[in-house]
Protein backbone atom coordinates (compact mmCIF):
# COMPACT_ATOMS: atom_id res chain seq x y z
CA UNK A 1 0.00 0.00 0.00
CA UNK A 2 1.38 2.97 -0.92
CA UNK A 3 -0.22 6.82 -1.51
CA UNK A 4 -3.27 8.27 -0.80
CA UNK A 5 -4.07 4.93 0.64
CA UNK A 6 -1.06 4.74 2.98
CA UNK A 7 -1.57 8.26 4.08
CA UNK A 8 -4.96 7.64 5.13
CA UNK A 9 -4.60 4.12 6.77
CA UNK A 10 -1.69 6.32 9.10
CA UNK A 11 -4.10 8.98 9.47
CA UNK A 12 -6.80 6.59 10.64
CA UNK A 13 -4.17 5.60 13.03
CA UNK A 14 -3.33 8.77 14.36
CA UNK A 15 -6.43 10.33 15.27
CA UNK A 16 -7.41 6.45 17.10
CA UNK A 17 -4.00 7.45 19.64
CA UNK A 18 -4.68 11.43 19.81
CA UNK A 19 -8.05 9.88 21.09
CA UNK A 20 -6.58 7.69 23.41
CA UNK A 21 -4.24 10.02 24.77
CA UNK A 22 -1.24 8.04 26.43
CA UNK A 23 0.99 7.84 23.05
CA UNK A 24 1.54 11.58 21.92
CA UNK A 25 5.21 10.19 20.39
CA UNK A 26 2.83 7.63 18.36
CA UNK A 27 0.75 10.52 17.35
CA UNK A 28 3.30 12.67 15.92
CA UNK A 29 5.35 9.51 14.43
CA UNK A 30 1.62 8.46 12.35
CA UNK A 31 1.01 12.34 11.17
CA UNK A 32 4.83 12.53 10.21
CA UNK A 33 4.24 9.28 7.77
CA UNK A 34 0.91 10.30 6.97
CA UNK A 35 2.11 13.42 5.56
CA UNK A 36 4.97 11.86 3.95
CA UNK A 37 2.37 9.81 2.09
CA UNK A 38 0.36 12.94 1.35
CA UNK A 39 3.12 14.99 -0.35
CA UNK A 40 4.86 11.75 -2.12
CA UNK A 41 1.41 11.61 -3.93
CA UNK A 42 0.81 15.09 -4.53
CA UNK A 43 4.45 15.39 -6.31
CA UNK A 44 4.28 12.12 -8.10
CA UNK A 45 4.13 11.38 -11.09
CA UNK A 46 6.81 14.41 -11.91
CA UNK A 47 8.87 15.51 -14.98
CA UNK A 48 12.41 16.98 -13.95
CA UNK A 49 13.88 18.72 -16.72
CA UNK A 50 13.58 15.93 -19.44
CA UNK A 51 12.98 13.23 -16.98
CA UNK A 52 9.46 11.40 -15.86
CA UNK A 53 9.53 9.82 -12.21
CA UNK A 54 6.54 7.83 -11.13
CA UNK A 55 7.39 7.97 -7.56
CA UNK A 56 9.73 8.96 -5.17
CA UNK A 57 11.82 5.76 -4.73
CA UNK A 58 12.18 5.59 -8.88
CA UNK A 59 12.58 9.92 -7.97
CA UNK A 60 15.53 9.02 -5.29
CA UNK A 61 16.98 6.16 -6.88
CA UNK A 62 17.72 7.92 -10.81
CA UNK A 63 18.93 11.06 -9.23
CA UNK A 64 21.21 9.77 -5.55
CA UNK A 65 22.28 6.54 -6.77
CA UNK A 66 24.78 6.54 -3.92
CA UNK A 67 22.36 7.24 -1.59
CA UNK A 68 23.27 10.88 -0.37
CA UNK A 69 21.64 12.49 0.92
CA UNK A 70 19.31 10.93 2.98
CA UNK A 71 15.75 10.04 1.82
CA UNK A 72 14.05 12.36 4.17
CA UNK A 73 16.65 15.54 3.27
CA UNK A 74 15.65 15.37 -0.32
CA UNK A 75 11.86 14.84 -0.09
CA UNK A 76 11.99 17.49 2.43
CA UNK A 77 13.84 19.38 -0.57
CA UNK A 78 11.16 18.80 -3.19
CA UNK A 79 8.23 19.67 -0.49
CA UNK A 80 10.06 22.83 -0.24
CA UNK A 81 10.32 23.05 -4.28
CA UNK A 82 6.91 21.57 -5.12
CA UNK A 83 4.50 22.46 -2.25
CA UNK A 84 5.98 24.86 -0.58
CA UNK A 85 2.44 25.63 0.64
CA UNK A 86 3.18 22.71 2.72
CA UNK A 87 6.97 22.69 3.68
CA UNK A 88 6.59 24.46 7.16
CA UNK A 89 4.58 21.94 8.25
CA UNK A 90 5.90 18.90 6.81
CA UNK A 91 9.36 19.89 8.65
CA UNK A 92 7.73 20.38 11.61
CA UNK A 93 6.66 17.30 11.74
CA UNK A 94 9.44 15.64 10.11
CA UNK A 95 11.62 17.37 13.11
CA UNK A 96 9.37 16.89 15.60
CA UNK A 97 8.79 13.13 14.92
CA UNK A 98 12.34 12.56 14.59
CA UNK A 99 12.93 13.89 18.31
CA UNK A 100 9.69 11.72 19.87
CA UNK A 101 11.45 8.60 17.90
CA UNK A 102 15.25 9.09 18.59
CA UNK A 103 15.31 11.44 21.69
CA UNK A 104 12.44 11.45 24.03
CA UNK A 105 9.47 9.28 23.35
CA UNK A 106 7.83 11.12 26.78
CA UNK A 107 6.01 13.89 24.79
CA UNK A 108 3.65 16.56 25.91
CA UNK A 109 0.27 15.50 24.89
CA UNK A 110 0.09 19.39 23.42
CA UNK A 111 2.67 18.42 21.24
CA UNK A 112 0.44 15.32 19.88
CA UNK A 113 -2.47 18.15 19.18
CA UNK A 114 -0.16 20.21 17.36
CA UNK A 115 0.73 16.96 15.38
CA UNK A 116 -2.48 16.33 14.36
CA UNK A 117 -3.10 20.03 13.11
CA UNK A 118 -0.17 20.03 11.22
CA UNK A 119 -1.57 17.22 9.57
CA UNK A 120 -4.74 18.49 8.28
CA UNK A 121 -3.17 21.75 7.24
CA UNK A 122 -0.99 20.32 5.11
CA UNK A 123 -3.60 17.70 3.50
CA UNK A 124 -5.77 20.39 2.96
CA UNK A 125 -3.24 22.23 1.14
CA UNK A 126 -2.59 19.14 -1.06
CA UNK A 127 -4.87 19.16 -4.39
CA UNK A 128 -4.89 15.47 -5.64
Amino acid sequence: MAGKPQAKHNEELCELLLKNGKFSDWVITSAFYSALHYVEHEIFPCIDGTKSYSNFEEYYSRKHPLGQPSKHAVRKQLVAARIPECSAAYNWLHDNCFNARYNDYDVKPIFATVAKEKLDSLKSKCKK
